[in-house]
């Protein structure tokens, strides 16, 4: 990842590489540990949502396949930019569009500022570069469109009740492919593709490991309070041992933050992705926090951990060497 300069700073340019597994960003507050992240997400949602143009002059993302990632806040006069949009198609469809717009106001436009990004060498569409990412959100916070979101549910109140919300379809989708497989090899017993039909069973005895290993890790985080997963739903529910069911906006903020961490990690199915999380151990036990990412790591081996925090405990168990100094991937310009 390189970002030249950051808050727009000439002196600030950042230029990190990351491991493929684990990588811990620290830092002193204000030293840049969440912008770095926001503008990296920013790279993949493709748009100024992460109000990616204020944070940094140019962010540019390198895969370990060589391909290439970019943004550049590209700004100046009319006249510079038409300079540049002989050799740039991008700016030039941005200036003609332009032009359509402001009519005869165009040429008493000064200047202008605007976002470029490019995935030209990527070889897949931006949307599939979305799919890639997870951007987990720690900050239980009201919602602020709660009367619209209130059509989907009237449990819904915060942001981690809309996460959790929005996961439990995609976990209905994971129990679904589950079941899905193991038809289709039973369908095919008989096949003389006999490969094929192991690699079905493959598949299924995978899922359904890594499903039940994911219960067990809620399960044993959970004990103090006496919540299980309730296995007979497919939907995220739990009880107490009272035999109370519990549903999944009645837990505490701490619950739903590692819910929503290690249901993202299992509904991949071991696909390679990106878990960016900016300081996961808000809401959570030291305890929890120990084993955040050796936990995260067992559901999926295949994920490349981005995180930001303060907190020792993060790395207490083998991590210690992951851990980026954000003073130490600063480079002069």
């Amino acid at each position: 990842v390189e970002i030249k300069e950051l808050w727009n700073s000439k002196s600030l340019n950042i230029e990190w590489n990351l491991d493929p597994d684990v990588n811990v960003l620290a830092g002193d507050n204000g030293s840049g540990k969440s912008t770095i992240l926001d503008l990296i997400a920013g790279v993949f949602v493709n748009n100024y949502s992460h109000d990616t143009g204020r944070k940094a002059k140019s962010v540019k993302i390198t895969f370990n396949d060589g391909k290439i990632a970019s943004f550049e806040n590209i700004k100046g006069s009319i006249a510079m930019l038409e300079t540049r949009a002989k050799s740039n198609e991008r700016i030039k469809k941005f200036l003609s569009k332009l032009k359509k717009q402001e009519g005869k106001n165009y040429s008493k436009i000064a200047a202008i500022e605007f976002a470029e990004f490019s995935y030209e060498q990527l070889g897949v569409e931006p949307i599939k570069l979305t799919e890639m990412l997870e951007t987990i959100s720690t900050f239980d916070q009201e919602l602020k469109d709660l009367e619209t979101l209130k059509k989907f549910s009237d449990n819904l109140r915060t942001e981690l009740d809309w996460q959790l919300y929005l996961l439990q379809q995609k976990y209905y989708n994971y129990t679904s492919s589950t079941g899905t497989l193991a038809v289709e090899a039973l369908l095919n017993e008989n096949n003389e593709n006999k490969e094929q039909v192991d690699d079905l069973k493959r598949q299924v005895t995978i899922q359904k490991a890594k499903q039940n290993l994911f219960f067990g890790i809620i399960d044993s985080l959970f004990s103090n309070t006496g919540k299980k997963i309730n296995r007979k739903n497919s939907d995220l529910s739990f009880l107490k041992e009272d035999k109370i069911q519990v549903q999944f906006h009645q837990l505490s903020s701490g619950e739903k933050q590692i819910l929503i961490i290690l249901l993202s990690a299992l509904i991949q199915a071991d696909k390679p992705f990106i878990m960016i999380m900016d300081e996961p151990e808000i809401s959570l036990h030291t305890d929890w926090q120990e084993d955040l990412i050796t936990n995260i790591r067992k559901l999926n081996e295949n994920v490349q951990i981005i995180i930001a925090t303060h907190s020792p405990f993060i790395i207490a168990h083998g991590w210690v060497n992951k851990v980026f100094q954000v003073n130490k991937i600063t480079t002069p310009n």
